[in-house]
């Protein structure tokens, strides 16, 4: 629910939207703890951005090798891993991909660039998003429409990308997590 400031006219009470908050069907793309945090994201997201927290309270970006399947147990169906290659230039590539995702997908991605994907203009957003959080190595949040046509027929999609680095502090994989929200307000 929106955060409503009260105005007042001539006695009367009207509410307005506080403008630094997006309404929940509203597109958001954020970056940062704090910022994703604001966003109220969906409960699933929030355990995964906590244990990402958690594992990086050493000071050191999280690596592959630190993320423990037992934490996340509840929501391996929902994770997937990307890939960063960045030579010759930099490119994503589907690592791992658990049940749900393939269920969302009804492809086999393992192994392919994201760039190879249909359509090229959403996976051309994907790989902007992938880039921040390769660069900035920092999390984002994205909230609206369904990304790629795979999950079209749900009206609202979360994602979460979280940066995981190799044994040189550089980002060499992305851990993602997405849900879908149908139009009885249940995720999926």
């Amino acid at each position: 629910m929106p955060l409503v400031f009260p105005h007042y006219t001539r006695g009367r009470r009207r509410t307005t939207r506080n403008p630094w908050r997006a309404s929940e069907t509203e597109p958001v793309v954020v970056s940062g703890i704090a910022s994703i945090f604001e966003q109220n994201p969906s409960p699933k997201i929030r355990q995964l951005l906590h244990y990402w927290v958690k594992i990086k309270a050493a000071g050191r970006m999280p690596t592959r090798e630190i993320i423990d399947v037992f934490q996340v147990s509840g929501l391996l169906p929902y994770v997937w891993l990307i890939d960063v290659v960045r030579t010759p230039h930099l490119r994503f590539r589907f690592g791992l991909i658990k049940t749900h995702m393939h269920r969302v997908t009804a492809a086999e991605t393992s192994a392919r660039y994201v760039d190879d994907v249909e359509p090229k203009a959403d996976t051309r957003m994907l790989c902007d998003y992938f880039r921040r959080v390769a660069t900035e190595e920092r999390p984002l949040f994205r909230r609206g429409r369904p990304i790629l046509p795979w999950r079209s027929h749900f009206p609202l999609q979360q994602s979460l990308y979280l940066p995981l680095a190799d044994k040189a502090f550089q980002v060499d994989a992305i851990l993602a997590i997405s849900l879908f929200r149908d139009s009885k307000g249940q995720w999926h």
